[in-house]
């Protein structure tokens, strides 16, 4: 079944298809009206921000019920682990003492030495880059999502990989390039809208596996 986040994804494409998208596409992608062209790429542009949120309110609802499971419970989920472990931080050994030797230290001693420390600070970090320094959905940004909440690599389809990884880079060209180029282009509505469709259709698997990872947050 899919998530609330999936069907709201589906509602937001439906309501840019509406209202930036020909009621009736041309099949020979010809038309008169170039303005037309002009609101496909605002279509292209606002779709890949729609995926980009989708993706990020999942992850970070994720992580929180991880920490919060942890914190209540001492529930160890394979996000809590994940987090940790794709954190980007080193995991030293334990230190030869339990108190900071001096006062410099005692600021950093509990990083050390407790482990809620060590699993808040991953949450936190990970909470960070999804919401201030996450900028696209790209290849990388997908795996940045996805690996340190708990989504197995294995449960990544290549052919979705391949699509999103292509879309999130004709975002950037849209997005960086003066509209009037590729009105002279020429820039095919019915074909960004088929594109958004076959992504979309290739998210939902991911949806349901995103699923199963936080409903494994909580279980006990």
């Amino acid at each position: 079944m899919a998530s609330a986040g999936y069907m709201r994804l589906n509602e937001q494409i439906a309501y840019l298809r509406t209202h930036l998208l020909p009621a009736v596409f041309d099949p020979t992608g010809n038309y008169s009206d170039q303005s037309i062209f002009v609101k496909a790429l605002a279509f292209r542009v606002l779709a890949h921000a729609e995926i980009e949120e989708f993706f990020e309110e999942r992850v970070t609802e994720i992580a929180k019920t991880a920490w919060a499971s942890w914190k209540e419970k001492c529930h160890v989920s394979a996000t809590a682990m994940c987090l940790i472990a794709f954190s980007g931080r080193e995991m030293k050994l334990p230190p030869d003492t339990y108190s900071a030797p001096g006062d410099n230290q005692k600021k950093i001693w509990p990083s050390l030495i407790d482990v809620n420390h060590r699993l808040n600070e991953a949450v936190s970090l990970f909470i960070k880059q999804i919401s201030i320094n996450n900028h696209g959905i790209r290849e990388k940004n997908i795996l940045g999502m996805l690996l340190p909440v708990g989504i197995d690599h294995k449960k990544i389809d290549d052919v979705f990989l391949t699509e999103i990884d292509d879309f999130g880079q004709q975002r950037g060209k849209a997005a960086h390039t003066s509209s009037a180029k590729f009105v002279q282009q020429g820039i095919d509505p019915k074909g960004e809208y088929d594109r958004l469709l076959k992504i979309v259709s290739l998210l939902l698997p991911l949806d349901e596996e995103l699923d199963i990872v936080l409903k494994n947050c909580t279980s006990v």
